[in-house]
């Protein structure tokens, strides 16, 4: 990397341009309106996201009716591969960039060029990777599936930085514009090639495509334009930073794609197709409260750990409580009524994915709390820890996806289930206490509850309904259970001093966005 130097052209020329930068790096701003921003945020945000969810489960309903399970299984046996190699191409640098206090235009200019160079090199690494996976799935197509979905890298490095600006910037709404429209492309794409007969080329190019639509809209939206990489600008520590959370990232990975790849290989594509379109069913919910509160937490947690230790602790609980109230439900009707819900979205051929769907609706709750745990150790920079907790949480999960693999999809789907209750929780507890801003018991009081309950909820909604359908008859017994179950959770929210008062915060949050209505940022 070359030193710059930037010739002089005039106080108010260097003053033009600085400001032209700081526009997109600075965030003294943001601390006047934290808690508007945030809940506004939130609300474009989820508005997004539920636009993705009605999205991705229109177009899991068609391709799942297009497509056979094995096209399916095909793909997923190469993006274990390519989900691991693609984590070094971000490298933990996006989230470094995000939490960062303050950061200047030579640092981020040099992190961009540090994830272009990472991503070609991930995209050479793939390719050489590619029949090497077909030589150990002993299928030949993956060699041309590899080496397409590798060309799709090179567009993912463009995009680290800007989208990790977006986010430091509170930026919601163009993030928000920007996923529903790749989206759109990706899933116009996918269907229009699976109408044509492509098969699983279908859903090939429907990843090139979101990523190619990705890369264009961030640049547009984001109005960031990289310098040169600049030598001893002070990237070391966002480095290091960076290195604890790909060492994250890494094992975390592992742990959750170890079970596709140990399935793949042991029970072939179309066990593997069954086992990932549960896994999807159920992710995929998962998916879209979470990365909406992760956009908004991970700015949001960062700034007021700086400002208000005191916040940060109650905000950081409160997420967590927050999460067990919005899962709890939706696990429990999903377990309960989970030959519905594959009947419904999937179709009659994937009837065998019951049993992995309702197995896998238990771990729905304790991964919305994993998955947002992240945000508060980084703000909080302990990025080790999480690391730490990271490689035995892992090493938990992989001897379960060994433990169950003799009984197929549903003894994998089992035995990660129970490791999440009985083993992982109480590690994930233990090393938020660590950082000092809890009490382990303080986090269980938060979530242990409604989890209890929920699995109590579980088992006697999965033992009622077929009674209930035999004797009442099919819809009335269906109702009749659904509303069973939504009449507990609704006297539990009611009645318990906790959760009423989360409930009574979301309500005064409410209230709070209505009268910021007027002053929403058009980014």
């Amino acid at each position: 990397m070359r030193q710059v130097v930037i010739p002089q052209k005039g106080a108010r020329g260097l003053r033009a341009g600085g400001d032209a930068e700081s526009k997109h790096l600075r965030t003294d701003h943001l601390l006047n309106d934290l808690k508007g921003r945030a809940v506004r945020g939130g609300v474009v945000t989820a508005s997004g996201q539920a636009a993705k969810l009605v999205l991705q489960m229109g177009s899991t309903m068609v391709l799942a009716r297009l497509l056979v399970p094995a096209d399916f299984g095909l793909i997923q046996m190469v993006s274990v591969c390519i989900g691991f190699v693609a984590m070094f191409k971000d490298a933990g640098l996006s989230m470094a960039t995000v939490q960062r206090h303050e950061i200047n235009q030579a640092q981020v200019s040099t992190l961009f060029w540090i994830n272009l160079g990472l991503s070609i090199g991930v995209m050479l690494v793939t390719a050489a990777l590619a029949p090497v996976l077909a030589w150990f799935y002993n299928e030949p197509r993956l060699v041309k599936i590899t080496l397409a979905l590798a060309a799709s890298f090179l567009f993912g490095g463009l995009t680290v930085q800007h989208q990790a600006l977006l986010r430091r910037q509170m930026r919601f709404k163009a993030l928000a514009v920007i996923e529903v429209l790749t989206l759109i492309v990706s899933i116009l794409t996918a269907i229009t090639m699976a109408w044509l007969g492509c098969g699983y080329w279908s859903l090939v190019g429907m990843s090139i495509a979101s990523s190619i639509a990705n890369c264009v809209l961030v640049w547009i939206f984001s109005g960031w334009r990289p310098g040169l990489p600049v030598r001893g600008c002070g990237v070391r520590s966002l480095l290091k930073f960076g290195g604890y959370l790909t060492g994250f990232n890494t094992i975390n990975y592992l742990s959750r794609n170890l079970d596709n790849f140990l399935v793949g290989w042991w029970w072939g594509p179309v066990a593997l197709g069954f086992y990932s379109k549960a896994y999807s069913l159920l992710i995929q919910p998962v998916r879209q409260v979470n990365a909406p509160l992760s956009s908004v937490m991970a700015p949001t947690l960062s700034r007021l750990h700086g400002s208000n230790p005191d916040g940060f602790r109650t905000t950081s609980l409160k997420l967590f409580r927050i999460m067990a109230l919005i899962s709890s439900p939706v696990a429990a009707l999903v377990a309960v009524f989970s030959e519905d819900a594959v009947r419904i979205v999937l179709g009659g051929q994937w009837m065998e994915a019951v049993p992995i769907v309702r197995w896998l609706s238990v771990i729905c709750i304790i991964q919305m709390i994993f998955n947002q745990s992240g945000n508060v150790f980084t703000a909080q920079n302990r990025a080790d820890l999480l690391f730490k907790s990271g490689v035995l949480n892992s090493t938990a999960a992989c001897l379960s996806f060994l433990a169950g693999l003799r009984w197929g999809p549903v003894g994998v789907a089992a035995a990660y289930t129970l490791s999440g209750i009985f083993v992982r929780t109480p590690i994930l507890m233990y090393y938020l206490a660590k950082t000092g801003c809890f009490k382990q018991r303080d986090l269980y009081a938060a979530v242990a509850p409604i989890v209890c309950i929920t699995l109590g909820i579980m088992a006697l909604g999965i033992w009622a309904l077929p009674a209930a359908r035999l004797h009442l008859g099919e819809y009335v017994g269906r109702l009749s259970v659904l509303a069973s179950i939504l009449a507990i959770y609704a006297v539990m929210y009611v009645r318990w001093p906790a959760y009423r008062a989360a409930l009574a915060e979301a309500i005064a949050l409410r209230h709070d966005l209505r009268r910021r209505r007027a002053g929403i940022s058009p980014s």
